[in-house]
């Protein structure tokens, strides 16, 4: 039994030497290191976690992440506020991207090039930045897609709004003046 145990943990991915022997109590202090050595690393992942949802809910700029199968997985405040949605990111969570897109799209002045340049962006899967989407009521913003490619493998992608209004309007203003 004791064989079959120790047989069945160096099988576990990322398990390292088995104590010799063929005490019992040899392998179940081993069983309970590797389990605390594994709730550690969890308390680890946790923390970054909450530090980057904290990250992502305080910045100036709408954010939306999506996964690899186009549901949204977190958003910001602030993106709601471009998209004219109430204050509750948190509910947006499990929504297809693709079916949001297209219900706001009116939010836009060219809703089909919004919806349209989203999926191109989707199906390539290509870093683009800076691109001027402006909404129907005046605000002008710039959106970057970003891919998430993690050793090669594509785990989704990051939307990201700024606020350019005020930028864009002074150089209108700098053009005209001159």
């Amino acid at each position: 039994s004791i064989r079959n145990l120790k047989s069945t943990i160096a099988g576990m991915e990322g398990s390292v030497a088995l104590p010799e022997g063929e005490d019992l109590l040899d392998v179940i202090g081993y069983l309970n290191q590797e389990v605390s050595k594994r709730k550690l690393a969890e308390k680890e992942l946790l923390t970054t976690a909450n530090r980057l949802t904290g990250l992502i809910g305080n910045m100036q700029t709408g954010l939306l992440a999506e996964d690899e199968n186009r549901n949204i997985v977190l958003a910001n405040e602030r993106f709601c506020e471009f998209f004219g949605l109430p204050p509750h990111p948190e509910k947006l969570k499990g929504l297809s991207c693709a079916t949001f897109a297209e219900d706001y799209k009116h939010y836009f002045k060219d809703p089909e090039h919004f919806v349209l340049r989203i999926n191109k962006l989707v199906s390539e899967k290509k870093l683009h930045t800076g691109e001027i989407v402006e909404t129907v009521s005046g605000l002008i913003l710039t959106r970057d897609y970003v891919p998430i490619f993690i050793e090669g493998r594509y785990y989704g992608h990051l939307w990201n709004y700024t606020d350019v209004t005020f930028q864009q309007r002074a150089r209108e203003s700098i053009i005209q003046s001159e």
